[in-house]
């Protein structure tokens, strides 16, 4: 653990997704989340500008550990180093949600994000499933996933 400029240490519980199996600790096609095209950011772009829109960015903190797994799936973990000397040795862990480094994360945080979409009443743009869309009060607002 490298302490940061101020000297405080930071740590990160990271799976070791490398050794998942495929068809048994997660399905093959859930290895990637769509993200936003290229050209569909360089519209959007091009619109703020001429428009005069407000543009602002978000960043999801701790975004891979929002997913919840699919289908009733059940994924153990091995104590990480750091903690074996707070558990007897024959410990795991249940993960209720996704964690950095597990390969389903990405699509299952993507998943979460399209509910919390849906729920706010966004339309999904036909042309590119990662821009997200509605009227408010007469204002268009947009979201692009990346």
């Amino acid at each position: 653990m490298k302490p940061k400029p101020n000297s405080v240490k930071h740590a990160r519980l990271n799976a070791r997704g490398f050794k998942q199996v495929d068809g048994l600790h997660y399905d093959g096609q859930d290895l990637s989340a769509p993200v936003v095209n290229v050209i569909t950011i360089r519209i959007v772009f091009v619109m703020i500008s001429l428009a005069a829109w407000t543009a602002k960015l978000l960043d999801v903190k701790g975004a891979f550990l929002n997913g919840r797994f699919q289908n009733g799936k059940i994924l153990y973990m091995h104590v990480s180093q750091g903690f074996k000397r707070f558990y007897p040795p024959d410990v795991l862990l249940l993960l209720l949600r996704t964690l950095y480094g597990l390969k389903q994360a990405a699509i299952q945080f993507w998943r979460e994000l399209q509910k919390a979409f849906c729920f706010m009443v966004y339309k999904r743009n036909r042309a590119d499933p990662c821009l997200m869309y509605k009227w408010v009060d007469g204002y268009l607002v947009v979201w692009m996933t990346w």
